[in-house]
């Protein structure tokens, strides 16, 4: 069987080791990637708001909120990321969710977590150039989150 951990793991390490905001997103999602695979559902975004519900409840809500409070997490907060497949269908949801701080963590982490599973589909569907400013600035931020988001939950590397 395969180690969940180490597969996550050492996905980490190579995002770690990339000087590539692209290349760092991406391997840093193929680690996340390997966490949420464990949770089954229809839906990807219903996987990952799984793993998001195991994963908090081992952190303190002091160090969920520090991580809530980054700048690369704010970012997103005054960002509306839309789905480039329908650009004109804007969901505010997960922007204004992780905005107010008056949600808990875990909700606003989902939120976040949507807008981060919204690049992806962006950037893997298509919808992404990596010579594009606002679109390097987007990943910068979103590589950010993901990495400490999968150091906050104790994937270590070595």
């Amino acid at each position: 069987m395969i180690n969940i951990n180490r597969v996550s793991r050492k996905w980490l390490e190579r995002a770690i080791g990339e000087e590539d905001n692209f290349d760092r997103f991406v391997y840093a999602w193929f680690a996340f990637n390997a966490i949420y695979s464990q949770f089954t559902d229809a839906r990807e975004i219903d996987e990952i708001r799984q793993a998001i519900r195991a994963q908090t409840h081992s952190v303190s809500p002091r160090t969920l909120y520090n991580f809530l409070n980054r700048d690369s997490v704010k970012f997103f907060g005054d960002r509306v990321i839309r789905n480039m497949k329908n650009p004109e269908r804007v969901n505010l949801w997960n922007h204004q969710t992780l905005k107010n701080s008056n949600n808990s963590n875990e909700k606003r982490i989902m939120a976040l977590f949507g807008i981060l599973y919204q690049i992806r589909c962006n950037l893997f569907h298509g919808n992404k150039l990596f010579d594009r400013d606002s679109d390097q600035e987007v990943i910068k931020n979103a590589q950010d989150v993901l990495i400490n988001y999968l150091r906050l939950i104790k994937v270590e590397t070595y």
